[in-house]
């Protein structure tokens, strides 16, 4: 599956922390888990999360990493509002806040 994640540029985590610093959205297509580790300790006002659809509309690649880091960013980071571009992918709904 295609896939155009910020993080394959090595520096992404410094970009992301800039921008935030600046009042910047900032994206976390393609982060890794240490790149997970460095920004869950920024203090984010809103955090929009973008999951897979069933259609493949939104081109992730649903990695045994990318469930892992979904999972995380649903216990350890307050989200604010998913962003699904069609019905949820059913291997990510058991990952999700249903208050949200």
């Amino acid at each position: 599956m295609w896939d155009s994640g910020a993080f394959y540029n090595k520096d992404c985590v410094k970009m992301i922390q800039c921008a935030y610093e600046q009042g910047y959205w900032v994206s976390l297509k393609g982060a890794t888990e240490t790149d997970y580790e460095i920004l869950r300790q920024v203090k984010l006002d809103i955090l929009l999360l973008q999951i897979p659809d069933r259609k493949g509309n939104s081109k992730f690649s649903l990695s045994k990493e990318y469930m892992t880091l979904l999972k995380k960013c649903n216990t350890e980071i307050p989200i604010s509002q998913y962003s699904c571009h069609e019905t949820v992918y059913e291997a990510v709904k058991p990952y999700l806040d249903p208050l949200v």
